[in-house]
């Protein structure tokens, strides 16, 4: 009998409280009713895709947004539920969900528990109250902090916050002292991002008036080195150019676009990968809708990725991570060599000290980390 392998699901809530000033991702403010709608549209989608996915265990889930900690406590356990009687949902499966602080009460992180998530990742960004009205959030270090208490409660233990540095007007001090505050609370899963100013962005916008600064290149690399000598030194594992875990606690989930492997995405403007081909849902909310409603998969865009693409999707995606790439599963996954695929790539930069060869596996320097841009756009 043929084994199919686990797959990954991937769902997009674009509803917001309100939008943050670098969030460049598809997403608007919306209401409960909105929300509501929005959840039925996504049970049909769900639906077209049962037969396709029926022998393809799901292993994690991942409702990103937007701001999926809106949908209401009864309507998550009803969306889980949808998707138990869908699809084939491992009994270990990693469910994650993206929440801004202070937008779930007790009751709802209760629903949520009992849906069957198991992990929550905080968007705290910093804990200076003059650094967050900078990015547009509407929290403060306080609300955190009483989130994750009531999280824990709970049961939440597996839970990461987001934060950033590289933001206009912040100092070294603030960096450290965001840093101090979440290793304080023990959380399993820290995500350390640089602020990038995207256009159409408010914040890109804000830049270009010269309305604010961006920060100098010597001190976001200083912010950067620092994070990773501190969170190493507190038991952490720098496993991904912008992530750091307890031992046994990498988001799963993220790993799947990370090791180059398919995943389902649904909602508007998802993006998703599944049986070789790459596509994108529509991104407008009435067209989503009327294409449901017809029972016409909402795919804006599908593009069959070529074999070249591939392996070099394999590389660059693959090099993020610290463990780097492995020899035997390359040769394994594309049937080639990768050292053989990108001889000459490879052993420039091994020359330039970015990449080392670590027995069975190629791997980024700490130089390649400082650069990585540069190395990954080898294999772009």
């Amino acid at each position: 009998m043929k084994q199919y392998s686990p797959i990954s699901l991937y769902i997009h809530i674009p509803y917001c409280a309100s939008k943050c000033h670098y969030c460049d991702f598809v997403s608007c403010v919306g209401n409960e009713t909105e929300i509501k709608q929005y959840l039925l549209l996504l049970e049909k989608e769900i639906g077209m895709y049962r037969n396709l996915m029926k022998n393809r265990p799901i292993k994690t889930i991942f409702f990103g947004g937007g701001t999926p900690s809106l949908i209401p406590g009864q309507e998550m356990m009803w969306l889980m539920k949808v998707i138990r009687n869908a699809f084939n949902l491992m009994p270990e499966a990693e469910v994650s969900v993206e929440a801004n602080p202070g937008q779930m009460n007790q009751r709802k992180l209760h629903a949520y528990r009992e849906s069957g998530i198991n992990r929550i990742s905080f968007g705290l960004q910093a804990i200076q109250d003059p650094l967050l009205n900078i990015l547009g959030r509407k929290h403060n270090a306080e609300a955190f902090y009483q989130q994750v208490t009531k999280a824990r409660q709970e049961g939440f233990w597996d839970i990461n916050a987001d934060i950033i540095f590289g933001i206009p007007g912040q100092e070294m001090e603030d960096w450290l002292e965001t840093i101090q505050y979440v290793t304080s609370m023990e959380l399993p899963h820290l995500s350390c991002y640089g602020l990038t100013y995207e256009e159409g962005t408010r914040i890109f916008e804000m830049m270009k008036s010269g309305f604010i600064d961006p920060l100098g290149e010597d001190l976001e690399w200083l912010m950067f080195r620092k994070t990773i000598e501190i969170l190493q030194e507190k038991g952490y594992v720098h496993y991904e150019i912008s992530n750091y875990s307890k031992p046994g606690y990498q988001c799963r989930h993220n790993l799947t676009y990370w090791k180059n492997e398919e995943y389902l995405a649904l909602g508007i403007a998802a993006h998703g990968y599944l049986n070789g081909i790459r596509y994108e849902n529509v991104d407008k909310a009435k067209d989503y809708e009327s294409m449901l409603k017809q029972k016409i998969y909402p795919v804006f865009t599908r593009e069959r990725v070529s074999d070249d693409d591939w392996v070099k999707e394999t590389m660059f995606l693959g090099l993020r991570l610290r463990e780097g790439i492995s020899l035997k599963e390359f040769k394994k996954k594309h049937n080639q060599s990768c050292l053989h695929l990108f001889e000459k790539e490879i052993q420039e930069l091994i020359q330039q000290k970015l990449v080392w060869r670590d027995g069975e596996r190629i791997k980024l320097t700490e130089k390649g980390f400082d650069l990585a841009n540069q190395v990954l756009v080898c294999f772009a």
